[in-house]
């Protein structure tokens, strides 16, 4: 039986305040509230085990006693600090707190449930404290399977020991089909896309500077080609909020990036448009039809891929470097720490006067990822399906 569970923690890093059933709880109250509601689920499950009425997180743990199979669908990732940022004590207080909650999810499934537990295809890590690899040990050792989507996480896992079978799969939106029925917006140029975003622990400075560099790029890219640049915030809200956890959505920021740009006419039609898409069908018919694309977040470049659409990818996290090495394309990756007008002009140019050949390769990569993991799909649900 599959069913999704709405969690009941909600964590908002970087500021490190979090809610429990919608109410904040102040940071002083950080620990304290980790013990009584840790001891409060290990209780409430032992009561739902043998059928009383739970005190807490009844809903959750119902979910996890019914279930033949839990799988930790990586929406709250497993990860502590990053390898190529520098992220503030609040930022690493608020992972433990995700990884204390998987914890407490690993435990009360496995062992007062006895239900097997896995992961779906996610990155780990880093783990660079004794409290992380704890947490890691802990929760990825007691799991009948680990699912990762590039081998930098792979290689984390092995490293701490962790003896639980691990399974090397490509992200599941290489996997998407979008549904053609959705709106399309007809180009009549050659169109450049930008999926852009602050990532945490950016300060004001690097923001500006952020913003900068890409419009700039933009404003070269249509001199020099004559194209028309689309923005396309992966990540919107009801009503296109402009602040979402503490910082800018990535309406916001696109918005910063529009206005920059202007929008000007150079010889052809190069005006600046902005496409905050409310379903991911929407989303992916888009980014179907553009030329070109420069993101920071991961998923466009992963949808990107399956389409065939050329990118440049601003890493900010490992779990970048690890997709474009399965795609074999690391040429086209640019650290958010080497971000300049120059560098990501390169880039950009790279992959543009390369596009059909990068084209081709990505056709071909992605066909290969995708009949390779077919026979590690098979091994994995065998696994499950055996597994006490």
């Amino acid at each position: 039986m599959l069913k999704e569970v709405e969690p009941e923690i909600e964590v908002y890093s970087p500021l490190v305040d979090f809610k429990i059933r919608g109410k904040e709880v102040p940071l002083t109250l950080y620990l304290p509230v980790l013990v009584v509601t840790f001891f409060l689920s290990v209780l409430s499950a032992l009561l739902v085990r043998f059928s009383f009425t739970p005190l807490y997180r009844g809903g959750h743990l119902c979910a996890l006693k019914n279930a033949d199979l839990v799988i930790s669908s990586g929406h709250q990732p497993f990860f502590e600090c990053s390898r190529y940022r520098q992220r503030t004590l609040w930022d690493t207080l608020a992972n433990f707190l995700v990884m204390f909650w998987g914890a407490t999810d690993v435990l009360v499934a496995r062992k007062i449930f006895r239900r097997r537990f896995a992961t779906f295809p996610q990155s780990v890590g880093p783990f660079n404290t004794f409290v992380g690899r704890f947490f890691a040990r802990f929760i990825f050792g007691n799991m009948d399977a680990v699912c990762v989507r590039e081998n930098i996480s792979k290689h984390t896992l092995e490293q701490l020991g962790v003896l639980t079978p691990i399974f090397s799969l490509v992200d599941m939106g290489f996997f998407f089909e979008a549904n053609l029925v959705v709106q399309k917006a007809d180009f009549t140029v050659p169109v450049i896309g930008v999926s852009p975003c602050f990532i945490a622990a950016m300060g004001d400075e690097e923001k500006a500077r952020y913003v900068l560099v890409i419009s700039e790029v933009m404003k070269k890219m249509q001199e020099q080609y004559g194209t028309s640049v689309v923005l396309l915030p992966s990540q919107t809200t009801q009503g296109k909020a402009m602040v979402v956890s503490g910082r800018e959505s990535d309406c916001a920021v696109c918005e910063l990036i529009q206005t920059n740009v202007c929008g000007q006419r150079l010889g052809q039609q190069t005006v600046t448009t902005t496409f905050c898409t409310q379903f991911i069908d929407e989303f992916v018919n888009i980014l179907r039809q553009l030329d070109m694309l420069i993101t920071t977040r991961m998923h466009p470049s992963i949808f990107a891929a399956g389409l065939s659409v050329p990118f440049v990818e601003i890493i900010y996290e490992h779990k970048q470097v690890g997709l474009l090495k399965s795609l074999q394309l690391s040429e086209v990756g640019l650290s958010v720490n080497d971000l300049s007008i120059e560098k990501l002009l390169a880039k950009a140019n790279y992959v543009w006067e390369n596009r059909g050949a990068i084209q081709k390769h990505l056709k071909e990569q992605v066909a290969l990822l995708r009949s390779r993991d077919r026979p590690i799909l098979e091994r994995l649900l065998t696994l499950l399906v055996t597994s006490n």
